[in-house]
């Protein structure tokens, strides 16, 4: 048990060190996009990104049952059998490509041309990042079984490295186009999005080559193993695609209602979003192989522990980033952006209510994922995604505001918890959702309420600026920690917090 902890949370370093460094560059890469492209340009570009996101709507499903079945013949100890998996994972990728470049030359381009509000003089440079973001996104599907295997290996370091060589590429190419202002920059961008996701394929594919017999499995119409994992990725497909589907199309409709620079303030919104989403995922992301493994091996109790630690962990995590972001988006923004398009600070706000709310059940969904009991919490939770678009639409269609599509995103979070606590007590073995509630949510929300309330009290007494901003980031997160360890933390994992500080001062007193 403690291996498996200690294997956690080195993982989750390594992962948090990879986040944090693709945060800051790909921040400061959108704002020498938004310097370079101007707000309506930018607006096209986040528009066309979110119209190819839609497409890929096989993605998450295929990943995620690429990493489950991969995670749990390694947790199995049967490398025979893990190559035939690995080999129906890649058939399976080959065919879900195909399928997207399908839909993209014929439905996505159509949409492209005939539903966006593209400028007429923009619409050959929209067309041709189009073109490069599809082919783009095509080389990333294809590398997911590689990222897959990478990851069901728990090698969260090579995923690390591979991740940051992703971003600082990205940030070499896209520095580079301050040399080309007089040429097209749409054109180009699209260029740059091509180069760094085809490099990042071969990267992924010569390592696992190289470091995993099973990777060398060739392609296969296996039904053994095809039907199983498609069976998987068709429970998942509703609610993974659904969930693409409300992302993306806030995006799309903000662009069809308000025009591009609504949509560069929605793109800015998800920046943050996955920004902060992403620091909770790393924590989710190593913990999500020892869940599947603990099933696979019948250790209910460990599994337990790893569902409950990994919400408590995750929501605090988020928790000390969130309250600063929130409370001084405004100013953030002026130093990142200089000048942000008119709302990315209320959609900012939205975006970060539902991620600190969402972050609370996401092991919940890992470990239903682990059992493979999927459809019909598939069902539902797909249903309440793809209801948040024609709510809004027609919502906006009667001249409601543009924050109403994350509005009603916010309410619907809610109403996954709910959702997702009924499931995982039916599901989970030994689960109980009074002592998940109490445990997690009402500790939780008692750990909001002090970290926050000191805060609102600063911003009452100071004036906006970088004293304001350095005292709200210090005394949050020094409240959140404090909260955080008397009331979320049982005694138990108190101690052990105690005893590893105790141990850290000895050895830095020792030196």
């Amino acid at each position: 048990m403690k291996t498996t902890h200690k294997r956690i949370a080195v993982n989750t370093i390594m992962l948090y060190v990879r986040t944090l460094v693709i945060i800051f560059i790909n921040l400061y890469i959108s704002r020498m996009l938004l310097a370079l492209l101007g707000m309506e340009n930018f607006g096209i570009v986040s528009v066309i990104t979110s119209a190819v996101v839609i497409i890929t709507f096989l993605n998450g499903s295929l990943s995620g049952a690429a990493s489950r079945f991969l995670t749990y013949e390694i947790g199995l100890g049967n490398p025979d059998k893990l190559k035939s998996v690995f080999s129906a994972v890649l058939t399976v990728h080959l065919a879900a490509a195909a399928i997207f470049l399908l839909l993209a030359q014929t439905a996505g381009l159509w949409f492209i041309n005939n539903k966006l509000l593209i400028p007429a003089q923009s619409l050959f440079a929209a067309n041709i990042l189009y073109q490069a973001t599809v082919f783009a996104t095509l080389f990333s599907i294809l590398r997911i079984p590689y990222e897959a295997l990478i990851i069901a290996h728990e090698k969260m370091n090579i995923f690390s490295y591979f991740s940051i060589f992703n971003v600082v590429l990205k940030f070499i190419l896209v520095a580079a186009l301050f040399l080309f202002k007089d040429y097209n920059l749409i054109i180009l961008y699209g260029l740059v999005l091509f180069v760094i996701s085809f490099a990042t394929m071969i990267l992924y594919v010569i390592y696992t080559l190289r470091h995993n017999v099973e990777a060398r499995a060739k392609p296969a119409f296996n039904t053994v193993f095809l039907k199983p994992l498609l069976g998987f990725s068709s429970n998942t497909l509703y609610s993974e695609s659904m969930s693409v589907f409300k992302s993306q199309g806030i995006n799309v409709l903000q662009n069809m209602f308000f025009g591009p620079v609504l949509s560069a303030a929605t793109g800015i919104a998800n920046q943050v979003f996955f920004a902060v989403a992403g620091l909770s995922d790393n924590f989710l992301l190593a913990s999500r192989p020892q869940i599947v493994k603990n099933y696979a091996r019948g250790d209910y109790k460990e599994m337990l522990l790893l569902i409950n630690n990994g919400a408590k962990i995750a929501f605090i995590l988020v928790l000390m980033i969130t309250i600063p972001l929130f409370l001084e988006i405004d100013f953030i923004l002026t130093l990142w952006l200089k000048e942000a398009p008119p709302y990315t600070a209320l959609f900012c706000k939205m975006l970060l209510a539902a991620n600190l709310i969402s972050v609370t059940y996401r092991t919940l969904f890992l470990a239903i994922q682990a059992t493979g009991k999927l459809f019909a919490v598939s069902l539902l939770l797909g249903t309440v995604y793809f209801l948040i678009i024609p709510i809004s639409w027609l919502m906006l269609k009667a001249g409601a505001a543009p924050a109403i599509p994350f509005i009603v995103n916010l309410s619907a979070t809610l109403l996954l918890f709910a959702v997702l606590c009924a499931f995982a007590g039916k599901y989970i073995k030994d689960f109980r959702v009074t002592a998940f509630l109490k445990d997690i949510v009402l500790k939780g929300a008692i750990v909001l309420l002090l970290s926050v309330l000191p805060s609102l009290a600063l911003m009452h007494y100071l004036e906006q600026g970088w004293i304001r901003f350095i005292c709200i980031l210090f005394f949050s997160t020094m409240c959140a920690a404090l909260s955080s360890y008397f009331v979320a933390l049982n005694g138990s994992e108190r101690q052990l917090i105690t005893d590893k500080i105790k141990s850290f001062l000895k050895r830095g007193f020792a030196i």
